[in-house]
């Protein structure tokens, strides 16, 4: 009889050691899953913290990206030789803001064209000789398509540069002459087409400098054709 009693203790004792042994092995398997529940918590949480910043970030550099990115993904580039072509997406109407009491040249650019940068100081040499000779009111323009793209728009303008002129009185919800549609302008050509009044320059009567009886003769007979033409 002991010795069943001393049996089944033992076997109780066993039973209760793999009972604590279960136990345990699912305390440690709980708090194993705790932290790896916690860890992803974490790594969510940094992730989403990052993707702030990241969007934070991203809107910061929006506006350094500038007005030309926003042009940029407005037009489809090409190139005809004279005019870098574009499309630009068409939105509401903006119009100049222009007096009526002067003729008008707006030249419409961007300054990633490169026709316009080799353009521009001929177009600021012209505006400066027709402003001197010109009678007739007259003012000068530039408009940068990429900071006025929908003013740009608005005027239909499909390549860089382009120049356009209003003659005095006219309205500026119209679209314009296009100047420089087949080629480049000079001074004598805005004042035929915007019929200003234009002073003529004064002409050089001999030039001392000229050496040989020829010479002379030829520019003698120059002059004296000037003379009858004018």
């Amino acid at each position: 009889k002991d010795g069943g009693e001393k049996e089944g203790g033992k076997e109780q004792k066993k039973d209760d050691e793999n009972e604590k042994e279960k136990k345990k092995g699912k305390e440690q398997l709980k708090e194993k899953e705790n932290d790896q529940a916690k860890e992803e918590a974490e790594e969510g949480k940094e992730q989403e913290e990052e993707q702030d910043k990241g969007e934070q970030k991203t809107g910061e550099e929006q506006p350094k990206q500038g007005l030309l990115s926003r042009l940029e993904a407005a037009v489809h580039r090409a190139d005809d030789g004279t005019k870098t072509k574009v499309e630009l997406k068409k939105g509401r109407d903006h119009y100049l803001n222009l007096t009526d009491d002067a003729a008008h040249v707006v030249e419409f650019y961007a300054p990633w064209c490169p026709h316009c940068q080799h353009y521009k100081w001929e177009y600021v040499e012209i505006a400066e000789e027709v402003q001197r000779r010109s009678i007739t009111p007259v003012q000068f323009t530039a408009v940068s398509c990429d900071v006025y793209s929908a003013i740009c728009a608005t005027y239909k303008i499909n390549g860089f540069p382009t120049i356009l002129g209003w003659k005095i009185g006219d309205s500026k919800t119209q679209h314009g002459i296009e100047m420089n549609a087949e080629e480049n302008i000079d001074p004598d050509t805005v004042g035929e087409m915007l019929e200003l009044d234009m002073a003529h320059e004064a002409v050089k009567l001999f030039d001392w400098d000229i050496e040989g009886e020829e010479e002379k003769q030829a520019m003698m007979e120059k002059l004296a054709k000037q003379g009858h033409a004018a």
